[in-house]
């Protein structure tokens, strides 16, 4: 065979396998979401988290603006 050939072949080979990887993964991606919901994992899409310390939204309690200082929700 000529170099040109194996060239070609090898590049249809890649492409193949290419092919395979993505629908593999696509494959995996509908199994791991479809098992996340049968056990009850849902993900929190459009919820905004609010910061446990002081109540307010945007940030979480590591990053509070307010961390160490007196705040309503003191338990």
């Amino acid at each position: 065979m000529s170099r040109d050939t194996i060239t070609a072949l090898r590049q249809q080979l890649d492409a193949a396998i290419a092919a395979r990887i993505e629908e593999l993964l696509g494959t995996r991606k509908a199994i791991d979401a479809e098992l996340a919901e049968l056990r009850g994992h849902r993900r929190h899409t459009g919820v905004t988290r609010r910061c446990r310390l002081c109540g307010e939204a945007g940030h979480n309690a590591r990053s509070c603006p307010s961390k160490g200082k007196t705040t309503t929700l003191e338990r």
